[in-house]
């Protein structure tokens, strides 16, 4: 799987940041976005992905489920090591926090948007529909096959149902920091999304 197809979605989703409920522009959708996936509220979530077909539909729900996931990981190491050990635990994952959203870019052409952040991640590309910023999955794949598309969302599956266990480990105190916590989800994120990492499945975090 091509680099640019496994790092999109650690770069598209899961942004961290408070609740804003507007939308009119693509950060503030981003800030949106992350307000519904703190509530838990997936199909909220799932409302600010644009997909196309079926494959890009079991994409973005598998997505979107990440993000609460990830979210109720950075409360709960938040409420047990702090505001920024939780940070540091979402930029393990490969994800932005709110100073990175509002230090970004935006670069908008008509119905079509560009998120860039200050560190080079890969930047979020966005598209206008009915008058709402949306991620475009389309434009982030690219010319990922549809054998591709399927490994992707077993990835992104994958790292959730990992996430939710580390979570539960972090709630009944199983960590004596959030080093440790930090530590096992870059482990999990470089196994499940990067070239070299051996293939996704079967292992524990």
């Amino acid at each position: 799987m091509k680099m640019r197809i496994v790092s999109t979605f650690m770069s598209l989703c899961l942004v961290t940041a408070a609740g804003i409920s507007r939308a009119d522009s693509p950060r503030q959708a981003l800030l949106a976005q992350d307000a519904a996936a703190r509530s838990g509220n997936v199909d909220a979530d799932l409302e600010f992905y644009q997909a196309k077909g079926d494959k890009q539909e079991k994409l973005a729900q598998a997505i979107a489920r990440g993000d609460v996931a990830l979210a109720k990981l950075q409360d709960a190491v938040a409420k047990r090591f702090g505001p920024e050990l939780a940070t540091a635990v979402i930029h393990a994952a490969g994800t932005e926090d709110a100073h990175d959203i509002e230090a970004a870019e935006e670069k908008i052409e008509s119905d079509q948007a560009t998120v860039e952040f200050k560190d080079h991640s890969t930047p979020v590309h966005m598209v206008r529909v009915d008058g709402k910023w949306k991620v475009s999955l389309s434009d982030m794949l690219g010319e990922a096959t549809d054998l591709q598309v399927d490994q992707l969302t077993k990835n992104i599956t994958d790292f959730t149902i990992e996430v939710g266990r580390l979570t539960s480990l972090v709630d009944n105190q199983k960590f004596r920091s959030g080093e440790g916590v930090r530590d096992r989800v870059a482990e999990l994120h470089d196994r499940l999304f990067k070239t070299d990492a051996p293939p996704a499945g079967g292992q524990g975090v």
